[in-house]
């Protein structure tokens, strides 16, 4: 409930925009995991993108994820974007700060979904989750972006 508090605080400033959650053929762990992201995300005023599935959520079965059992550091959450490259860098934000408060993600084009959604990862840090980000032509179509659940 505290990262979920703290996330809708700090996401205040973002404009919102629908967010695709999509996750692979797995299990019950992950669906969980998707559908409270969903409601934290609903809650900060993101709504659930068109034709999203049951909780807001994507599937795609064909979708499959794998985890390597000696990597302890997996992320919670993978940014995706479109494209045959993965890129590492992205915007770098702007902040607003607060005396003696925390420090807030600001969106200069409200029009940039790659801007809006690097400040969803921004927040997304600041409450320790694990974040990475990823191209694929497959899921998504240029200009658009989404949030991939890994394996849980």
């Amino acid at each position: 409930m505290e990262q979920r508090t703290n996330f809708m605080h700090l996401a205040e400033y973002i404009p919102k925009i629908p967010i695709k959650i999509l996750i692979g053929q797995e299990g019950r762990d992950t669906e969980i995991f998707a559908k409270d992201l969903r409601d934290t995300l609903t809650m900060a005023g993101f709504k659930a993108n068109d034709g999203a599935g049951i909780f807001g959520v994507n599937r795609d079965n064909t979708l499959v994820c794998t985890i390597d059992l000696a990597n302890t550091n997996e992320s919670d959450v993978i940014f995706v974007e479109f494209g045959t490259e993965d890129k590492s860098t992205h915007w770098n934000l702007s902040h607003r700060h607060f005396d003696n408060g925390p420090t807030f993600p600001l969106v200069t084009n409200t029009n940039d979904n790659e801007q809006i959604f690097s400040a969803i990862d921004d927040c997304f840090q600041t409450i320790h989750f694990k974040t990475e980000w990823m191209s694929d032509h497959v899921n998504v179509k240029p200009g658009e972006f989404l949030i991939l659940v890994p394996v849980k």
